[in-house]
Formats: structure tokens, sequence, C-alpha cells
């Protein structure tokens, strides 16, 4: 707020935000981050169970996070890569509502890693290529499943790099507004 930056992209249930060529946004077997804060209001207890950063059309290849193993109040990280579903190691993160988490989905080589708040949780591996045609940001497919209520900020999508994203804790990289 000290910098003017009071409002975020607040998605919840079918909707969504943009859609690219896969040309766009050529993951293949690039290594990539994907990374942004968001604040949940609503847990994962119910449809929708996921909340989606990217998701491509056909939903064999998306990075979301959401319904945790047990409970209802926590989280995890999921990859799917050519239909190849990775979770996060830890498949219970807790968080709490209307509070900003930085996250982040990492692919460094073929390793795959899930980061929230600065905490690195593996999600295996994969040689696979990330090959839809189109990529939807912030949104899936699903408007059953997809879209836990919740607001994003600073979404940002790097494509050949990791960003040295491979240790296991990082800093949340500074908000990408500054005030004039």
């Amino acid at each position: 707020a000290s910098e003017d930056y009071t409002t975020s992209i607040f998605l919840k249930d079918s909707g969504g935000w943009g859609v690219l060529s896969s040309t766009e946004l050529a993951f293949s077997t690039n290594n990539f981050v994907v990374e942004g804060y968001v604040q949940m209001t609503e847990r994962f207890t119910k449809p929708p169970y996921w909340k989606v950063g990217i998701g491509g059309f056909p939903e064999s290849d998306r990075l979301d996070f959401g319904f945790p193993l047990t409970g209802t109040t926590d989280t995890r990280g999921r990859f799917i890569i050519n239909n190849a579903q990775k979770l996060s190691s830890n498949q219970n993160i807790a968080y709490n509502l209307n509070q900003w988490y930085h996250i982040a989905w990492v692919r460094s080589s073929n390793n795959l890693y899930f980061y929230w708040n600065g905490t690195q949780y593996t999600c295996g591996t994969s040689t696979a290529a990330i090959d839809v045609t189109t990529m939807a940001i912030m949104r899936g497919l699903s408007d059953l499943n997809d879209g836990a209520a919740g607001a994003w900020q600073d979404f940002k999508v790097y494509i050949g790099t990791d960003k040295g994203y491979t240790t296991s804790t990082i800093a949340a990289p500074a908000s990408i507004v500054e005030k004039i």
C-alpha cells in the first residue's frame, strides 16, 4: 500500500484471465519459473479444488496448487506435464486466509520444484515437454474443479531460466511496481 499498489486480480470459480499460444509461451523442455503472490479467500474444501497458475488446452499440462492430501486447511503444489501428475513433497502446506504468499513453480533441467513463501518442495523429475497449443494464465478448464477464490499480484513467467531457484529456500522478489 505504501507504493500505491492496493489492488490485484481476483479470480474465483470459472473466472479467468488471458490465453496465449505455445509460440508465445514456449515451455517445451526449457527451464522456467512461474511465480507471483497469492492471497486465498477460501479453502480447498469443495469444488473448486485447485488454484491454477498456468493451464493448458487440453489439460495435459498445468501448474497449480490446491486440494491437500488430508484435511481441509492446507494446500499442495502440483505440476501436470504430459498427463503425468507431480505433487509437492509436502502435500499439506499450511496457509492462512487473507494473507499474501509468494509461490513459484520451477523447472531446472529435469527437476521440478514448488516454492511456497520461500520454502522449496520437490516435485520429482520430468523429461517430458509441455507441448499444448494454448496456455491459459491464471485459469483452468474445469468450471467445477478449478478456480478457488483468491487474488493474484505480480504474476510473472520466465522461460529459459530457473532464476537460481534451486535451493531449499529463496528470498521472495520485491514487487514489480515501484512508486515514482
